[in-house]
């Protein structure tokens, strides 16, 4: 089970995916789509009940256009 930090992390990371995927005007199907994983996927990492692997997080970043250490702090 993650640590509360890590937990809140989590949480944080998740809802800056998720309003920068809905400012962009984009639905869960898309971002999915284009990684090659599931819907139910893309959910767990904005609701920050997955972990994202760094490979994943980095191509997820640059899909929405993040900037990865923005999305760290």
């Amino acid at each position: 089970m993650p640590s509360m930090s890590e937990t809140k992390r989590l949480a944080y990371l998740g809802r800056q995916l998720r309003e920068a995927r809905q400012r962009k005007g984009l639905r869960l199907r898309h971002v999915a789509r284009a990684l090659g994983v599931s819907v139910p996927a893309v959910q767990a990492y904005e609701t920050g009940d997955a972990h994202i692997r760094a490979l994943r997080l980095v191509e997820l970043a640059d899909y929405l256009r993040l900037d990865l250490g923005r999305l760290a702090r």
